[in-house]
């Protein structure tokens, strides 16, 4: 498959998938920090998250599926109404608040059609510091709408007591 000029896709050899394949962590009972750190887990949220170890997490970013119909390698998603996206959304975080040190700080990703629910849903939980607004040249204009170059990354702390380098 060709790339458009400015993709800046990384592109693993099968050799480096096997390698990094066997380092990744799946997680089935209780775990210590010392046991997750520096690791990646590649796991459904759902299958760990009450496995990980209570106030351990500087940073959270998540990336959401965006609520758009699609499907993601094995895996689909399909578009919902906001509030039920945000129900989805709020059946997995309220799990993860737990996790958070009082000093974290949340970045969550987001499309213009779940942005809204995502903004209600972290003032919910979290203090909302600021909303990143990035533009994305990639995509396709529509016949019959505008084309949507934008994302969103909402910024949340735990507390006002919270670490933030630019």
């Amino acid at each position: 498959m060709t790339k458009a000029p400015r993709n800046r896709t990384i592109t693993l050899s099968d050799e480096e998938r096997e390698v990094y394949r066997h380092k990744l962590l799946k997680v089935g009972n209780l775990i210590s920090l010392e046991q997750v750190l520096n690791k990646v887990i590649n796991q459904d949220i759902f299958e760990v998250v009450n496995f990980l170890p209570s106030k351990s997490v500087d940073l959270l970013f998540i990336d959401p599926p965006y609520n758009l119909t699609k499907t993601f390698n094995t895996r689909s998603f399909k578009q919902m109404s906001v509030m039920r996206y945000m129900e989805w959304m709020d059946s997995w975080l309220q799990k993860m608040i737990r996790l958070l040190k009082p000093t974290a700080s949340i970045y969550i990703c987001g499309d213009w059609q779940s942005s809204s629910a995502i903004h209600l849903l972290c003032e919910k939980y979290f203090i909302v510091r600021n909303r990143i607004t990035v533009e994305r040249e990639k995509g396709r204009g529509a016949k019959r709408d505008w084309k949507s170059n934008s994302e969103d990354i909402w910024f949340c702390t735990v507390s006002n007591k919270f670490t933030f380098n630019a």
